[in-house]
């Protein structure tokens, strides 16, 4: 399972993708220490690629130690270059695809991060939370209620209240701040498309999905096949 980790894991680095074992994943997963890369398509284009090298490499044997040929080289050594020529163009056209689709799903994740529409019911807890605020006079033990409302808080509702956060924490007492906090941790409207788009970025600069047609160029260029 392909992981993105959130935070340094052993030797690896927070940022960037690794792949796991179920067990390690979920571990991490369960964690909040990475989170599992979920693309299909994308990370598809890795495995058509390495399906297409196994064709190639499986049609090439075929052609070489073909009886077919063996009174016409000149004939063998055509249909090889043209099995060559098939399979660096499809290659590179799946490359060119893979990073047109990353740069779809980024602007479409991009988009999604700048929109702060909640519903009715969401921007009334968020109203009655900075009223109570403003006016309770044991705001410690209204914090405390909050903490434990925001157990069975929404999605909504918690995105709305993390928004408004900076307009309440003036009386909200600093003790009880960073229970609240830690409740409404990737919470923030956004946060999650903004991930997806931190996870499209590490696909676009670091994955390479051609891994398995690099390597069989050079061990081609090693050998002079």
């Amino acid at each position: 399972m392909e992981i993105y980790l959130t935070k340094d894991h052993r030797e690896n680095k927070a940022g960037h993708i690794y792949r796991y074992d179920d067990k390690d994943a979920n571990k991490l997963l369960e964690e909040g220490a990475g989170v599992r890369v979920d693309f299909p398509t994308v990370q598809s284009y890795a495995q058509n690629i390495d399906r297409l090298v196994a064709e190639y490499k499986q049609k090439r044997r075929e052609i070489a130690e073909s009886e077919r040929y063996n009174d016409n080289e000149s004939e063998r050594k055509f249909q090889l270059a043209e099995l060559k020529k098939n399979l660096d163009d499809s290659v590179k056209a799946a490359k060119e695809n893979y990073a047109v689709e990353i740069e779809v799903l980024y602007r479409q994740h991009a988009a999604e991060a700048f929109n702060f529409n909640f519903d009715e019911s969401a921007n009334k807890f968020v109203d009655s939370v900075k009223t109570q605020f403003a006016i309770a006079g044991d705001k410690n033990a209204l914090a405390d209620m909050l903490s434990a409302r925001l157990k069975s808080a929404t999605t909504e509702e918690k995105a709305a209240l993390s928004l408004a956060l900076n307009d309440i924490k003036a009386n909200i007492p600093a003790d009880k701040l960073p229970q609240i906090e830690k409740s409404l941790k990737g919470a923030a409207p956004g946060s999650e498309a903004m991930l997806k788009c931190a996870i499209l970025n590490e696909l676009k600069a670091n994955r390479n999905p051609a891994i398995a047609y690099d390597q069989l160029l050079i061990v081609s260029q090693r050998s002079g096949k």
